[in-house]
């Protein structure tokens, strides 16, 4: 793998991280589809969400995004490593994901999270897609919905820290 080809892959790895944040905000899931493998595994656990494939987790997360207002998940540092092959490669991608809601009065709420995604990648025509992605979060700002699990991190001092999977 050249240095030129290194370079377009990280671009085309950071234009992913974007397009999956376009797809969540937009609730498109079919784009949401587009940035996964299809034999893609998908673990949101840590934020009391789901583990499993991607039309399971396509369902669960069209669900659980429906009650909020608006989303606006936002990319930050990106590292990407890519394995000797150059066809797989693994990264870790901060994220700061704001979720407005309505209150009983017509005002709006804001749930704040922030965390990072831990992603194997693999290269597929037509180009790069995320394999298995873990979200792990590492802090929260705003209420937190009564009908989903609080993060086993919540209400302590010990928190996820960024890495890129092993």
């Amino acid at each position: 793998m050249t240095a030129s080809d290194q370079i377009s892959d990280r671009f085309e790895i950071l234009d992913l991280m974007n397009r999956y944040a376009l797809a969540v905000d937009r609730r498109d899931w079919d784009l949401y589809r587009s940035v996964f493998a299809p034999d893609a595994r998908i673990d949101y656990r840590d934020s009391g969400g789901e583990v499993g494939a991607l039309e399971p987790i396509v369902e669960w997360l069209s669900a659980v995004l429906a009650p909020f207002a608006g989303l606006q998940h936002n990319m930050g540092n990106h590292l990407v490593e890519f394995d000797a092959d150059g066809d797989t490669a693994r990264a870790c991608t901060y994220f700061l994901a704001v979720h407005t809601s309505l209150d009983g009065r017509g005002e709006e709420v804001l749930l704040r999270v922030g965390g990072f995604y831990q992603d194997r990648l693999v290269r597929r025509d037509p180009g790069w897609r995320i394999a298995e992605r873990v979200e792990l979060s590492t802090w929260m700002d705003g209420p937190y919905p009564e009908d989903i699990p609080r993060p086993p991190w919540y209400g302590k001092t010990t928190r996820n820290l960024p890495s890129i999977p092993g």
